[in-house]
């Protein structure tokens, strides 16, 4: 990602405060000396229980709340977790906020696939029920501009 964004003009790099997500940001802010901001808001969903566990383990253990999550990907909490509805709300609130910060600025932000399905959903207008048909691979470059009323997705898992 670094070296695809030799070039860019970029002002600033936001980042979830999970460690993976900062060290990719610092990694690609090698020889900018860019600020990095982290924030909580743009962590990872909060899978609960589930935490640590394989998807083998939590279909086995958790069959119930499985099938509840396969019939109801938006609104299903596991215990102790959050909806990707509750997901979306919170980063996109903050990608607002972000945004509004940095009017016609090019930023970066540095996440986790489910936030950026969540982005992706919302820029495309796209349901969150159609979350998981959007591919988020390790590393993926997306770029989307930001206007008064619409977004452009140009790029996606470039």
């Amino acid at each position: 990602v670094a070296e695809r964004l030799n070039g860019a003009k970029v002002s600033a790099i936001y980042c979830s405060d999970l460690i993976r997500a900062y060290r990719g940001a610092e990694i690609i802010n090698n020889g900018r000396s860019l600020p990095i901001i982290k924030k909580t808001e743009l962590r990872e969903r909060n899978i609960g229980v589930w935490e640590n566990l394989t998807l083998e383990e939590i279909m086995k253990s958790y069959k119930d709340e499985w099938n509840r999550f396969l019939n109801d990907v938006v609104d299903f909490r596991p215990d102790g977790g959050e909806s990707m509805k509750e997901v979306d709300a919170r980063v996109n609130k903050e990608l607002t906020k972000i945004v509004e910060d940095h009017k016609g600025e090019e930023i970066l932000m540095v996440a986790h696939g489910g936030v950026n399905r969540t982005v992706l959903c919302r820029a495309l207008g796209l349901d969150l029920k159609y979350l998981f048909r959007i591919e988020q691979r390790y590393g993926a470059l997306n770029i989307i501009d930001y206007y008064s009323d619409i977004a452009i997705v140009n790029l996606m898992n470039g």
